[in-house]
This record gives structure tokens, sequence and C-alpha cells, in this order.
């Protein structure tokens, strides 16, 4: 899986996102692994 860093916040192929602020790269990869279409989570 791979993340690509928008206006600010990692964003994966299934439509979640992370605000960069608070999470590096690796951290929001791992959580990407067991989320789908997350807002807000």
């Amino acid at each position: 899986m791979e993340l690509k860093l928008e206006k600010g916040y990692y964003v994966d192929n299934k439509g979640n996102k992370w605000n960069a602020k608070a999470y590096n790269e690796n951290e929001a990869l791992q959580h990407s692994k067991g989320l789908i279409n997350c807002i807000d989570c």
C-alpha cells in the first residue's frame, strides 16, 4: 500500500486520510491497513 502527501494529509487508496502534523507516514500506513473509507475516525 502506498500513501500520498496531499495538502498536509497522508491519503491512502481507500479514501482514508491522516493529518501529517499528527501522524508520520509510517503511523498512517499502519492505521491504513485496517480502515476502509474512514471519515473522522
